[in-house]
């Protein structure tokens, strides 16, 4: 083949593997609202959507090679791009688009290439349990960068690949921006060194897919590099075949990050077991018991016990208690308190002070559904009006919510949060208002792992 031949192929090659998002998820946006499933059916298109179609259009892509200068403008279009979505907020199907072909493109400009450019195969192996072992600290650590993404809307919609979700309006996030650069990075080694195509593709896709079960099961973010690498290190042999000459400094970088990541998890257990760090208990139902002003364990204020389990020392009890105010819960606030026949083994939270003395008079329920319903910015009948037997209208709750980031006292104000699981809509599942005047305080995206 002429080099203008293998130049044309490659473009076609890169086009196919950009393109190839964009199309499938536009046809998604059309279709699957119209699909009646199950929500565990749903979240299952959803995710193997997101990341069938990511993977398959960086397994196109990856096979491309052009000149570093075109790489790197790709590159920066596609970093432009995600900052113009995050600075505007877009938040439309055009804006769902843009954001996961930018996202393909970054990953396959910067992988793809760093991985053509690693000198042999089995450096797949101490990369594989370094990415892996910094996933993990970057997930487990709240200050990582993974934690901070995951709690962060804004970021959320930029630095995730999105698929819309079949019965509802909703998109999902499923595979981030770093797991990507890996999955590219991987098959960009796998071109390089001639490495068995497919079979390295079926290994990322592999473990994508136990990350996603793993997710659905535990409930909880999981690392997906972990699976991922995993499945990559299991799946090809030559990835484990170290040259003599890179063996000291494989097995020592191996070693030493699984050793960090090790040490970040130890550090966020508590010797009793595994209190959740840097959080508080979920909102609980303001009527869900009683009041109690005092326990061990707890600096004085008012709290409501949500829950108590084993904990995993022998005999522990792991308790969870919501910080509550003038008869309303605190979002963010309470504790989580390990104890064992009596004694306190550790606990875990934060206590809001400070917090107003009144409150103005809440508007209704009812008019505070209408004015989230229309914080959905859908052009629609709601779902449980126009299908009542089908979907039921989402469920609003007082609580105390800071209306910033940073959660300061003066910053709380009684709001109206309303879930809009099983409603039949779901652009955002989560929309908080300002009780007294319907301000939009918040709004969160759906999210399947």
């Amino acid at each position: 083949m002429t080099d203008d031949g293998r130049a044309r192929l490659a473009w076609l090659r890169l086009a196919g593997g950009l393109l190839l998002t964009p199309a499938v998820v536009a046809v998604a946006l059309l279709v699957l609202p119209q699909l009646r499933v199950g929500t565990g059916a749903a979240n299952v298109i959803s995710f193997a959507g997101a990341t069938g179609v990511a993977i398959a259009g960086l397994a196109l892509a990856s096979t491309a090679e052009l000149s570093r200068r075109l790489t790197l403008a790709i590159a920066a279009l596609g970093v432009a791009t995600l900052v113009t979505v995050a600075v505007t907020r877009a938040s439309n199907g055009g804006a769902l688009l843009a954001t996961d072909t930018a996202l393909v493109g970054v990953a396959w400009a910067l992988g793809a290439s760093l991985g053509r450019r690693v000198q042999h195969a089995s450096h797949l192996l101490p990369a594989c349990v370094v990415a892996a072992s910094a996933d993990v600290v970057s997930l487990v650590s709240p200050e990582g960068p993974s934690h901070a993404i995951a709690n962060s809307d804004r970021a959320l919609s930029v630095l995730a690949i999105w698929f819309p979700v079949p019965a509802s309006t909703a998109w999902a996030p499923a595979l981030g921006v770093g797991d990507l650069l890996f999955i590219a990075l991987v098959l960009g080694v796998a071109v390089a060194h001639e490495l068995p195509y497919a079979r390295v593709v079926l290994c990322c896709a592999v473990g994508t897919a136990l990350a996603g079960v793993a997710a659905a099961i535990s409930g909880v973010a999981v690392p997906a590099l972990l699976p991922i690498a995993g499945a990559v290190i299991v799946g090809l042999p030559a990835a484990r075949r170290l040259r003599a000459v890179d063996r000291r400094a494989a097995r020592w970088s191996m070693l030493i990050a699984a050793s960090v990541a090790a040490a970040t998890v130890v550090r966020h257990r508590v010797s009793s077991g595994e209190i959740p760090s840097g959080s508080a208990p979920p909102i609980a139902s303001a009527s869900s018991s009683p009041i109690i002003h005092s326990a061990p364990g707890l600096p004085p204020g008012d709290y409501t016990l949500i829950a108590e389990r084993p904990g995993i020392r022998a005999g522990s009890v792991l308790t969870s208690y919501q910080q509550m105010h003038l008869g309303y819960p605190v979002s963010g606030a309470g504790f989580f308190v390990s104890s064992k026949d009596g004694w306190i083994l550790g606990k875990n939270g934060r206590l809001i002070e400070g917090l107003p003395s009144t409150y103005p008079t809440p508007m209704s329920e009812e008019r505070a559904r209408e004015l989230a319903w229309r914080a959905q910015e859908v052009d629609v009948q709601p779902p449980w009006l126009a299908e009542p037997s089908t979907w039921h209208p989402p469920h609003g709750q007082l609580a105390w919510v800071s209306v910033r980031d940073v959660m300061k006292a003066s910053d709380y104000v009684l709001a109206w949060c309303f879930d809009f699981h099983g409603t039949g809509v779901g652009r955002y599942i989560n929309v908080t208002l300002n009780a007294a005047t319907g301000e939009l305080v918040s709004r969160n995206p759906g999210m399947v792992n």
